[in-house]
């Protein structure tokens, strides 16, 4: 297998995995739905910039951060 072979075969890994998380959150979203008044959940809100890919390259530190806040919102220790 050649290395462009190789880079093309984890670009469509990576696909797939997008695909299956966008699936689960869609589903998540229709499960949520009778707990919200009725309305579907955006899978955007469940699974933000993962989606879309406009969240860019996430450094250790931004990434605990966030980790820490949602940790915070959801009364996690």
């Amino acid at each position: 297998m050649t290395p462009g072979e190789l880079n093309l075969a984890i670009e469509a890994h990576n696909e797939r995995i997008k695909d299956e998380w966008h699936r689960l959150a869609w589903f998540a979203g229709i499960l949520l739905a009778p707990h919200n008044n009725g309305r579907q959940v955006d899978p955007e809100k469940l699974l933000p910039g993962f989606i879309t890919g406009k969240r860019g390259i996430v450094t250790k530190e931004d990434a605990k951060k966030e980790l820490e806040e949602l940790k915070k919102a959801l009364g996690v220790e």
